[in-house]
């Protein structure tokens, strides 16, 4: 079941008063900002900036964003130097200087690029679809097709798909499937990563294995939170409420592994901003 807003802002709250490290972590669109028709118009509203960039400035909080934006394409949107960015759904990461790409992203370069060549094949029967080169990933975008085409472009994403489930991933989003390289990582890895950077001083990952934080306690002294709007977020939720963490659905397709449900990215500004003036 889902609690209700001030109950988060409550469990915000006592963790900083308690003394604990805040990683507030984030998805980007559809949580930081509103869903977009293309995601060029998903800009980050300046006051939202703002109120990141002061949080960011606490030394008690540390701010991370994960996205399955391009690395490179979400620092740019995001703009903050001090925090941590998560890429193509956790394949690229900058750990606040560090970068970190998973070292067998490039061995599948090839069979990603037959891939993006055979969606190209059945994308231009849907107008209004396009496919997305993330150089460690792809994403299918359909949210202009008309609706009376959704149903058929989907039957044909679905048989590409399973022809395709040993090498890769295929993750629903808002009228967009996320392609990524089964290559273990993942936004729930990026969690790890980041929440050990915090602990370790920005340790070098270089195995394929991810990292592995251990399982939190009451006393732990960094308290995880994670924001996201979709089924791309479910394994972050999952990771953060596996460390006792605050796991945050935004709108109404956020998975029910979400442990709190605000309404939109209004709502998780709104939040963001009564828990900076409670400080």
């Amino acid at each position: 079941m889902n609690r209700p807003a001030e109950a988060l802002l409550t469990a915000l709250l006592a963790a900083h008063r308690q003394g604990r490290r805040l990683a507030l972590l984030f998805d980007y669109d559809g949580t930081l900002t509103p869903l977009q028709p293309h995601p060029d118009l998903a800009r980050l509203d300046p006051s939202a900036r703002r109120l990141l960039e002061r949080l960011a400035r606490r030394p008690q909080i540390a701010l991370g964003f994960l996205s399955g934006r391009t690395l490179k394409e979400l620092q740019t949107l995001v703009a903050l130097p001090e925090a941590y960015y998560a890429g193509t759904t956790g394949l690229e990461l900058d750990l606040r200087g560090q970068r970190v790409v998973h070292p067998e992203a490039p061995n599948i370069a090839p069979s990603l690029a037959q891939l993006g060549q055979r969606l190209q094949r059945i994308l231009p029967a849907y107008s209004g679809a396009w496919l997305e080169d993330k150089q460690w990933g792809l994403t299918v975008h359909y949210r202009a097709v008309q609706p009376d085409r959704i149903a058929a472009l989907q039957t044909e994403l679905q048989d590409v798909a399973e022809s395709s489930l040993e090498q890769f991933r295929f993750i629903e989003g808002p009228r967009a499937v996320e392609i990524i390289p089964r290559l273990g990582w993942s936004k729930a890895t990026a969690v790890d990563f980041i929440l050990e950077a915090l602990q370790q001083n920005l340790p070098s990952p270089v195995s394929g294995e991810g990292p592995g934080v251990r399982a939190n306690t009451d006393d732990m002294v960094i308290l995880p939170f994670y924001a996201g709007d979709s089924v791309n977020d479910e394994d972050a939720m999952e990771k953060v409420n596996s460390l006792g963490g605050l796991s945050v659905g935004v709108g109404p397709q956020a998975p029910p592994a979400a442990a709190y449900r605000l309404p939109n990215p209004v709502a998780l500004h709104d939040l963001l901003t009564r828990f900076e003036k409670s400080l």
